[in-house]
């Protein structure tokens, strides 16, 4: 097998659905956008403070509940690793 057609295959194992197409990107859902606007909260107000607090949390959710929908039902093996990798980063900065 060729080198080429070796790395077309790791390409389409990544990044192709189940019907075939490519997934790479889609318009961003609802728990980004919650967790954007968490984001964009928690440092908005003071640090420490109850509001801020509260964005956290909510930044924290949405993340988590983004990266397990990832891993759970992600149309592409890329989408899958990727929900793993920030799932475990989330719950390392969570639990450190």
């Amino acid at each position: 097998m060729s080198e080429s057609s070796e790395k077309k295959g790791i390409i389409d194992r990544l990044f192709r659905d189940k019907s075939g197409g490519y997934v790479i990107g889609q318009p961003p859902n609802v728990p980004i956008i919650l967790a954007a606007i968490g984001l964009i909260g928690s440092h908005v107000f003071p640090v420490g403070s109850t509001l801020a607090q509260l964005f956290s949390l909510i930044a924290f959710g949405a993340i988590f509940s983004w990266s397990y929908l990832e891993v759970m039902y992600g149309e592409s093996l890329f989408r899958k690793i990727l929900g793993i990798i920030v799932l475990i980063t989330v719950l390392i900065l969570a639990i450190g």
